[in-house]
């Protein structure tokens, strides 16, 4: 899987809440230790300074929680709009770098609302199966925190569509939304309490 972007605009989301952030995107069914986290925290205003890619690993290193405490968050306070416009800058031609080491067409975004329901907003671009590209347009879809990393990572490699993870009666409205079909968290019970005793633990050392 190419290594994901995630944003926070979120303007009362610390260290502590994208902390927890993390480990619910993080791959705990099917990821081991040290390869199971797969999101960049993106933290630049700046679409060329989104770092270039590891040559290990073929794509830029992820944020593996937890983060630091005094990190600074360049998006904070920031709107949808602007993230879509940064995503479509990251797909312009980038000298050696151009679309190489993540995902240039998705993203996973932190917002006040989702901070207060545990939820987070999946976007990428639609693709025009006429002109058989993608548009500059985005199909946006809100989800559980614990659901967000199954559907990027099953977009990202084609293995299933957009509307595949949506209610069909609903459909997809003007401004680019679709409503979630609820497919419930790709996760066993076992791999459930890791997580949550991996949140306690942090929180217990201030971090979560």
């Amino acid at each position: 899987m190419s290594t994901g972007l995630l944003f926070v605009t979120a303007q009362d989301a610390d260290f502590k809440q994208i902390n927890r952030l993390m480990l619910h995107l993080r791959n705990w069914e099917y990821g081991q230790a040290g390869s199971w986290d797969g999101f960049r925290l993106v933290t630049t205003k700046n679409a060329y300074d989104i770092g270039k890619p590891d040559e290990s690993r073929g794509s830029i290193s992820v944020t593996a929680p937890p983060v630091d405490p005094d990190l600074f968050n360049g998006w904070q306070g920031g709107n949808l709009g602007d993230i879509e416009g940064f995503i479509l800058d990251l797909a312009k031609p980038r000298n050696s770098t151009e679309n190489q080491g993540f995902n240039s067409s998705m993203y996973i975004l932190l917002d006040d609302k989702g901070l207060q329901d545990r939820t987070c907003i999946l976007g990428e671009r639609r693709f025009d199966d006429e002109a058989e590209e993608e548009t500059n347009e985005f199909n946006k879809v809100r989800l559980p925190w614990d659901e967000a990393s199954a559907m990027f990572g099953n977009l990202d490699i084609g293995n299933m569509d957009f509307e595949d993870y949506c209610d069909d009666s609903c459909g997809r409205d003007e401004n680019g939304w679709y409503v979630y079909g609820k497919m419930g968290p790709d996760i066993s019970e076992e791999n459930a309490r890791k997580r949550d005793e991996e949140i306690e633990r942090l929180g217990r050392e201030g971090m979560a």
